[in-house]
């Protein structure tokens, strides 16, 4: 297999290993698998695709279609938890503010 197309490969298991933690509420393995997931990314940037065929071409295409669709799923699990912990911090935020109002 040519090592781009098993860095695409990699990419992929590893947002499906995200969309599983988000879907049971991991966030903290969650992440941690998007900074792997980041680094990968990195490898990706610099790895030549030189000597890609069409099969190859149309492989990483794949790839990169069912990664932006998990994507979009794990967006959609993580932004309920987004707004929970923007509520948690606007909560706590206020509570200081009342509290220096009464010293």
């Amino acid at each position: 297999m040519n090592e781009l197309v098993r860095l695409y490969a990699e990419t992929r298991q590893l947002t499906e290993r995200m969309l599983a933690a988000a879907e049971v509420e991991q966030w903290q393995t969650l992440l941690e698998l998007e900074a792997q997931r980041a680094a990968m990314l990195g490898q990706l940037a610099v790895t030549p695709d030189a000597s890609l065929d069409d099969a190859g071409r149309e492989e990483i295409a794949a790839h990169i279609g069912a990664i932006l669709e998990t994507d979009k799923r794990i967006s959609k699990l993580s932004a309920a938890w987004m707004r929970e912990m923007e509520s948690i911090i606007s909560s706590a935020h206020n509570e200081r503010r009342l509290s220096n109002a009464y010293r």
